[in-house]
């Protein structure tokens, strides 16, 4: 939007009085200076987390890699957490019939990584770092 603007400006510039000017104000300007300043502390935080890692394993190349891939990394992190629990919730939303207070069976989540089971009261226990009764099942 800020390109937009900054394009009727400059074509409505030369139909503008003399010794008048425009000025953008508001919230363009504020967004502007914002991300300015964070792409620059972002910069300024990465550099020496890079030499931290040169230092590490002594190497220019292998940190330049590591840093490079850590956005990929995330996102996909992040994008199997929403699978996560989207899947939980689905399961939880439309149970199967073999599903009852009494099945304490296990359902292995698309990750693998956390379980959760049915116990016997008829909550869903959540295992993985710790046991710990999360959602009463409804």
């Amino acid at each position: 939007m800020g390109r937009d603007v900054a394009r009727i400006i400059d074509n409505n510039r030369k139909l503008l009085p003399r010794g008048s000017f425009f000025r953008i104000r508001g919230q363009l300007e504020t967004m502007r200076t914002s991300y300015q300043g964070l792409l620059a502390r972002l910069g300024f935080a990465i550099v020496p987390i890079y030499f931290l890692i040169v230092v590490n394993f002594q190497s220019w190349l292998d940190p330049f890699i590591i840093i490079t891939a850590l956005p990929a990394a995330l996102a996909v992190a992040m994008a199997n957490s929403i699978l996560v629990v989207a899947f939980a919730t689905e399961r939880l939303a439309s149970p199967s019939e073999s599903d009852g207070p009494a099945a304490g069976r296990n359902i292995q989540t698309a990750s693998g990584l956390a379980a959760t089971r049915i116990g016997e009261s008829g909550r869903i226990l959540t295992s993985g770092v710790s046991d710990v009764d999360r959602v009463r099942r409804g």
